[in-house]
């Protein structure tokens, strides 16, 4: 019987859109990066409480939470108040930029293949 406590990676599976997949592949590819490489470095980043992986979290976490009060918007329907207070504190949390959306050149700056 095999054990993963006795291996040094752990395997994960996970699927994406195809035009997503695509696009992604691609971008790794120009950079010379592998997809296990990006996930396991991006992993290790928010593991560790890196600031910036943490705000890619955050906004995406943000823009779920919005795409989810939108689907279920009621006309004139009220938000209780341990949901308004969880909401206004999510998006008025200090230094709460949304790093997705900020200018790729920076970006590609950081990320570019060297070797």
């Amino acid at each position: 019987m095999h054990s993963d406590l006795f291996r040094d990676k752990k395997g994960v599976h996970i699927k994406l859109d195809k035009d997503v997949h695509a696009a992604f592949r691609k971008q790794l590819f120009d950079h010379g990066v592998s997809m296990q490489a990006i996930f396991n470095e991006f992993a290790r980043l928010i593991g560790s409480g890196n600031r910036t992986a943490l705000q890619l979290l955050n906004a995406f976490i943000k823009r779920r939470l919005q795409d989810e009060i939108e689907k279920h918007k009621l006309p004139n329907a009220k938000l209780d108040e341990l949901d308004h207070e969880a909401l206004y504190n999510m998006i008025s949390e200090e230094g709460s930029s949304d790093p997705i959306t900020e200018e790729k050149d920076t970006e590609n700056e950081d990320y570019r293949h060297t070797g």
